[in-house]
């Protein structure tokens, strides 16, 4: 989160390259800082944090196969394996989350009984 924060000051300040297109802020909005603000959301609600943290990610690769520029094949499958990871945590607590929320809705059943 804080490597998305420098990169995003670092772009608003004045500098020797090219600015970042707009096509570009909105894959940063998608990826680093859509996903971390899901997994941030995790700690709290499980299961909201987990469907964000993924739907980001998804909205992400739907981005990326829109736009004209398609990394190396060699390049490209390193970047999924580094976005999947990343984006582990958020299906890991999406699935623990349904589980224990299908687990009190037994328990309740089985208390009213």
């Amino acid at each position: 989160m804080l490597w998305t924060l420098f990169f995003a000051v670092n772009e608003l300040l004045p500098s020797d390259g090219p600015p970042l297109t707009l096509q570009e802020w909105l894959a940063l909005m998608l990826f680093p800082i859509g996903v971390c603000a899901g997994l941030l959301l995790v700690w709290r609600r499980e299961v909201l944090g987990g469907i964000l943290s993924l739907a980001f990610l998804g909205s992400f690769y739907f981005w990326e196969l829109l736009r004209p520029y398609h990394p190396p094949e060699n390049t490209r499958l390193i970047l999924e394996a580094f976005f999947l990871l990343v984006a582990a945590p958020s299906l890991l607590a999406l699935v623990g989350g349904l589980l224990r929320d299908r687990n009190a809705v037994s328990a309740a059943r089985a208390v009213s009984k």
